[in-house]
């Protein structure tokens, strides 16, 4: 599902090193965006899933509008 969009929700702030949580609206999961996206809690955004790690367990995603 590389490429796709989904509505979320910034749930986390973060740090510059780990990126902001956000809730993905469905399927309702917890991630969190590049470390360089600046994006306010409690913001509904939608993002785009950029990469996927299986062996380590990570998505990571990039804000595309909010």
């Amino acid at each position: 599902r590389v490429g796709e969009t989904f509505a979320a929700a910034v749930t986390d702030g973060g740090d510059r090193r780990r990126g902001p949580v956000i809730q993905l609206r469905d399927p309702a999961v917890l991630a969190r965006l590049q470390p360089e996206a600046e994006v306010e809690v409690g913001t509904d955004i939608v993002v785009r899933l950029v990469s996927v790690d299986t062996e380590k367990g990570r998505l990571v995603f990039e804000p595309v509008s909010n």
